[in-house]
């Protein structure tokens, strides 16, 4: 028998169930396509969390130190009054002005020269150096090592004033009198030394400001007094002279010449009459020789004696009458003596009277310059910070978390970001 060939055939295996293995693989892909971007995201969003948590202990923290006062009009004694404040009320220029005073370099150099600032590796260093950087925080975490490496580079004055004033706030609280003033630091307990110095330095120089216009005042004064002391003494002694050269107030020689006045006056009439009548007598016998006698010589002698008579009448007025106006001249100079006498005195009066007003006022103005106080009122004295206002913890993480969710998005969203997502697929 001849064996037939056997022919085979290829075996085809089919599915026990097609229709399952497609429901099955429809949700694995879209598991896949959902995975990957989610991973994406929290790869951009997991690498910004370590990045900033690598990032927050080593960001230099700032403490700052407020100090509160209220600045308030004073009267010349500076104490305060509300009555006062009410009455001579404060503008913002001045408050302005007091805020320009507390960062004038005059109080920024007491603040350095009491703190030793200049040795000071916050504000001696150079911040533009990276080791002057990392000196600085070497020196913060052991201060001793600063025997052995030697201070930071020494800065000049202005220079140390200028950082000083970069640590400076000084703030108005809305449109009130209230001032608030401080320094930042990296030391809270720095800080607030620096605060409390500025503090009373401000005090300080505000009184010394006060005091220093009370005293000016009062040498005014002392030379006002002096001045008016001078020009009394002048007054007084002129009073003096003019009394001794003149003495018009002498009643019994104003009497006298009263009394002489008086009986010249009445002379002088009488010599006034009686030459009045020797003239008419003297003309009688001329007009009487010319008319009834025809010019005869028997009546020349007589009239001869009429004439003489006139003459020594006339001779006797003139010289009473010298002596009348001689002795009201006299009359007239003694009431212009007393007159001028009176002025002098009114005057010395007026002298006395400003130099005894200048006495008071500087009497007065004695204590006000031993007593004079600040026209400040501290509301609150600097404390230690308890937490750094820089970084701020609710801020940091608020925008931690907007960069982690941006830098997330990117890594789904952009294409350029590509590399980084071949890296955590093949993972």
């Amino acid at each position: 028998m001849n064996a037939q060939p056997r022919i085979s055939f290829p075996r085809i295996d089919f599915p026990a169930n097609d229709g399952s293995r497609e429901k099955k693989s429809i949700p694995d892909a879209r598991g896949a396509s959902l995975g990957r971007p989610i991973k994406r995201f929290m790869g951009g969003f997991l690498f910004v969390i370590l990045c900033v948590g690598v990032a927050w202990p080593l960001l230099p923290r700032r403490y700052e130190s407020t100090a509160s006062v209220i600045l308030r009009p004073t009267d010349a004694e500076g104490r305060l009054d509300s009555v006062q404040s009410l009455r001579q009320p404060l503008d913002d220029n001045a408050i302005q002005s007091e805020m320009d005073i507390i960062g004038s370099p005059t109080i920024a150099s007491a603040v350095i020269a009491h703190h030793r600032l200049d040795r000071d590796p916050e504000f001696a260093g150079d911040p533009s150096r990276m080791s002057i950087r990392l000196l600085e925080s070497i020196y913060r975490v052991a201060p001793f090592v600063s025997g052995w490496l030697g201070d930071l580079r020494q800065v000049s004055e202005a220079g140390l004033r200028e950082r000083l004033q970069k640590h400076l706030t000084v703030s108005r609280d809305r449109r009130s009198y209230t001032v608030k003033m401080g320094y930042w630091s990296s030391d809270p307990a720095k800080a607030a030394a620096l605060t409390e110095t500025l503090l009373n330095a401000y005090l300080s120089n505000q009184l010394a400001r006060k005091r220093g216009s009370a005293e000016q005042h009062s040498a005014w004064l002392i030379e006002r007094v002096e001045g008016l002391r001078g020009k009394y003494e002048n007054s007084e002694r002129a009073v003096r002279e003019f009394t001794l050269q003149n003495d018009p107030t002498d009643s019994a020689m104003l009497s006298s010449l009263e009394t002489q006045r008086a009986a010249l006056g009445q002379e002088a009439a009488d010599l006034r009459a009686k030459l009045t009548a020797a003239v008419v007598q003297s003309d009688v016998p001329a007009w009487s020789r010319g008319t009834i006698m025809g010019g005869s010589q028997p009546a020349s002698g007589t009239a001869q004696a009429a004439n003489a008579a006139v003459r020594a009448w006339e001779l006797r007025a003139a010289v009473v009458d010298k002596a009348l106006r001689a002795v009201r001249e006299e009359i007239a100079d003694r009431r212009l003596a007393t007159l001028k006498l009176e002025a002098l005195r009114r005057e010395a009066a007026i002298d006395k009277e400003l130099l005894d007003g200048a006495l008071v006022r500087l009497k007065e103005q004695e204590p006000r310059t031993s007593s004079t106080g600040p026209g400040v009122e501290i509301l609150a004295r600097p404390d230690p910070a308890l937490r750094p206002s820089f970084p701020n913890a609710l801020l940091f993480v608020f925008g931690t978390l907007v960069a982690a969710i941006a830098a997330g998005a990117a890594m789904v969203w952009n294409p350029g970001a590509s590399v980084v997502r071949r890296a955590l697929s093949s993972r």
